[in-house]
């Protein structure tokens, strides 16, 4: 098969991954699927049926690969600094995390009863990043992540919705 027909029969596969594992990044659907058909053009170009893959299964690797990179690399420019861990963040937490009063009654007692870093993590899974981008950032287990999660949620839902 030559590169325009692989590349007709699989673009699907950019949708499907960018659906499945992007759709919450910070990074525009545009800009991440224009990246996805990139890698999807470089791996019919690069591809070696000699390996017994097949290209579908290759290409999602390809494509996957290319937007997990860009997405760290604009993590990367866009740094705060939070004690000892860099989170990555296209807008400060505040301005949706803190924005009224609410918001700042439940920050001052997530400060008084969480780390820096388990706010941190609460907060970036907030701003809807997925466990596994949030896993990488703070380079800790997924299940870490949860139950960071889960203890901010019990903290908020005792002080905050006990009737």
């Amino acid at each position: 098969m030559n590169e325009d027909s692989l590349i007709k029969e699989y673009k699907h596969l950019v949708d499907i991954i960018y659906r499945k594992q992007f759709s919450a990044s910070s990074i525009s659907e545009q800009d991440l699927k224009q990246e996805g058909m990139i890698a999807l053009l470089n791996a019919a170009r690069t591809f070696n049926t000699d390996k017994g893959i097949k290209f579908e299964t290759y290409a999602s690797t390809v494509i996957r690969n290319r937007m997990t990179d860009i997405i760290r690399k604009e993590k990367t420019d866009r740094i705060i600094s939070v004690p000892n861990y860099d989170l990555c963040v296209t807008v400060t937490p505040e301005q949706i995390f803190w924005g009224n009063e609410k918001g700042r009654e439940i920050e001052k007692v997530l400060k008084r009863q969480c780390s820096d870093v388990e706010l941190a993590i609460y907060k970036s899974h907030y701003l809807g990043r997925s466990y596994a981008e949030i896993a990488f950032t703070f380079d800790v287990t997924k299940k870490k992540i949860d139950n960071t999660v889960q203890k901010v949620k019990k903290i908020i839902s005792e002080d905050f919705c006990a009737s």
